[in-house]
């Protein structure tokens, strides 16, 4: 089953982890971190992609239980499945190659 960016979020800050950086003790959620924030949404819009219709096909597959999950979770086995991972990789790629970096994080 695939889980909406919402759940993906909460997910992370419900683990309540600790972590650092920078030598400092992150409080409070991961998500409004700045460090984490950027990428956290772009992850999060990974997951919704794979909600959306236009995406639905490209990014999720069923199980041989029947049940829809996210595409990366299938190892491919012949070449139209390696096709279909690449496609997925494209994807996956241009959706992060535009994430900001805040450069002040990591001197």
């Amino acid at each position: 089953m695939t889980i909406s960016g919402r759940e993906y979020i909460k997910r992370i800050d419900a683990l309540n982890n600790e972590v650092w950086v920078n030598g400092q003790k992150i409080t409070g959620n991961i998500s409004e971190h700045p460090a984490f924030k950027g990428i956290m949404k772009s992850k999060a819009h990974l997951f919704d992609l794979q909600n959306n219709e236009d995406h639905k096909e490209l990014l999720t597959f069923k199980t041989s239980s029947k049940k829809e999950v996210g595409f990366s979770f299938q190892q491919p086995t012949t070449l139209k499945e390696l096709e279909k991972r690449w496609n997925w990789l494209l994807e996956d790629i241009d959706q992060y190659s535009y994430v900001p970096v805040n450069e002040n994080l990591y001197p």
